[in-house]
């Protein structure tokens, strides 16, 4: 099959252009949005094979676990990270009670043997959450 030139480069920004437009629609109900940051990277990124590494690496105990479970551990990790390490604000996103929240974040640090409050691993597990909402959620 004769393909122009050009043809591949132009649906590799086509595929790029729809992952975008998922990620946006999922993480921010549809709103097209210039300062995607870290999102932008993720949905681009080729090697995918290196992310799911990365979010074995971070998650992939509490994924297990969850699958096994069926507990909402990695989004409860998901929210918590995103509310800033804010016990009250993590619960109210979540719809649950405060004590709730510090039984589940107790299991999360089991689980993961990691120090929630070292700046670098929650940096590493927020990346890693993000790549799992993006491609695996």
């Amino acid at each position: 099959m004769y393909n122009p030139p050009g043809y591949l480069w132009a649906m590799t920004i086509a595929g790029i252009i729809a992952i975008l437009a998922a990620t946006c629609v999922v993480l921010y109900g549809g709103a097209m949005r210039a300062d995607l940051g870290l999102y932008k990277i993720l949905a681009t990124a080729g090697d995918t094979s290196a992310m799911e590494r990365f979010v074995g690496e971070w998650l992939g105990a509490l994924i297990d676990y969850d699958a096994e479970h069926g507990s909402p551990l990695v989004l409860t990790l998901s929210e918590y990270l995103d509310c800033g390490g804010n016990y009250d604000a993590s619960a109210k996103a979540l719809s649950v009670h405060r004590s709730t929240l510090k039984y589940r974040l107790q299991r999360i640090r089991d689980i993961i043997t990691r120090d929630l409050s070292d700046t670098e691993v929650r940096l590493n597990l927020d990346v890693a959450v993000r790549i799992w909402r993006v491609h695996y959620r």
